[in-house]
């Protein structure tokens, strides 16, 4: 049955709902043939569809209606790193173990000086995603480690790294390994 047929029926519905599939089908094929013309006019290294622009980062400012083009975007080397909720943090370490590398896991010790000296564990369990030995301007060698973390441990790190002296300890590759015990992990007592 055409939609002529449709329409000639004693139900109205029935013909309402035809013409409007055709009409849409009309505008569906309308849009795919304005798609295909802006795609002609479109300068070389546009974005053509937002898929293609996933993952991508803006490097300035774009104007509403401005053609998107590749050479104004960049992707984020870090902010791909990490999975949702987690944080990028770089600290300074005046110990790290020869050979780390970025397919390690580590454990970060905290020293603080002071009367009675003393050492805890600040975070534990973490990724590292980037190692960077530096000098600094007074002379100080320390090498700068960028960690995968949560915001607690983030909290943490950035505190040790203002206030005391902190060391990476490279775990293990046994995956059924149990956490490193600390008082910063909110277990267990402190008291024997």
């Amino acid at each position: 049955m055409d939609d002529t047929a449709v329409s000639n029926t004693s139900s109205g519905a029935v013909g309402s709902s035809a013409r409007s599939r055709a009409a849409s089908r009309s505008e569906s094929r309308n849009l795919r043939a304005a798609a295909g013309f802006e795609r002609q006019l479109a300068p070389p290294g546009s974005v053509l569809s937002p898929d293609a622009a996933v993952g991508l980062v803006a490097q300035n400012s774009i104007a509403e209606g401005e053609a998107l083009s590749l050479s104004r975007l960049g992707r984020s080397v870090l902010a791909g790193s990490v999975g949702p909720g987690r944080l990028v943090v770089t600290a300074g370490f005046a110990s790290v173990p020869q050979g780390l590398t970025t397919a390690d896991r580590v454990d970060v010790f905290a020293t603080f000086g002071g009367a009675r000296p003393f050492t805890e564990l600040v975070g534990e369990d973490l990724r590292v995603l980037r190692i960077d030995a530096t000098t600094s301007v007074l002379g100080d060698a320390a090498t700068m480690v960028t960690l995968d973390v949560d915001a607690a441990t983030a909290r943490q790190l950035l505190q040790a790294d203002a206030t005391g002296t902190l060391a990476l300890v490279a775990r293990g590759l046994d995956i059924a390994a149990t956490p490193s015990p600390s008082a910063s992990s909110g277990t267990g007592s402190a008291a024997g």
